[in-house]
């Protein structure tokens, strides 16, 4: 819980500076794509994450591996990571990551629906799901969509904090519990 915290105090601290120079989309756009290179290749970050290796070291081997395709947002994100390292909070780059990119979506009326179904929707359908779903929470929605053989059925939508569940194995569990509590009165 308190990684959490300092993961979203980070990233609110972050995201002020990318509103201030009015580039918060390229922000997150270049956070998002480390922390996913990140992922992809465990040793680099690995690496980032050795305690016994010095901040010199380390900012050498940033500034080599991070692209400059921004001088501004470089220079800004390299003196992150380097806050981190000193703080030895770089281990929380990726939670970090995913609060700034909610912070951002909120900032600029979005929101992220995890839409997972057991076989991939059709266009129709899924154009449905979003509007229904965009007059629900009042902003503009981007999907991320997961096929999920599990649930046999129906779907399963995770909005912000709330989990919309609508799959087959769903209401069979509550089926069952339902038949359960029958039994036993």
């Amino acid at each position: 819980m308190k990684d959490l915290l300092a993961a979203d105090r980070y990233a609110q601290a972050l995201f002020e500076i990318a509103r201030l120079t009015h580039q918060d989309e390229a922000f997150e756009a270049e956070l998002e794509s480390f922390s996913a290179a990140l992922e992809e290749t465990p040793a680099l970050e690995t690496f980032f994450k050795n305690p016994r290796l010095s901040l010199e070291e380390k900012k050498k081997y940033l500034v080599k591996v991070y692209p400059k395709r921004n001088h501004e947002i470089f220079e800004t994100l390299v003196n992150f990571f380097m806050i981190l390292f000193k703080k030895n909070r770089f281990y929380l780059i990726h939670e970090i990551t995913r609060h700034f990119c909610r912070i951002a979506d909120e900032a600029n009326g979005r929101s992220t629906a995890e839409i997972r179904t057991a076989v991939a929707l059709d266009l129709p359908s899924e154009a449905a799901i979003v509007s229904r779903l965009e007059r629900m929470a009042g902003t503009k929605i981007t999907v991320k969509k997961e096929i999920d053989s599990t649930l046999i059925g129906g779907v399963v939508i995770k909005l912000k904090n709330k989990i919309l569940d609508g799959s087959v194995r769903n209401r069979l569990h509550l089926l069952t519990q339902a038949l359960t509590q029958i039994r036993s009165i």
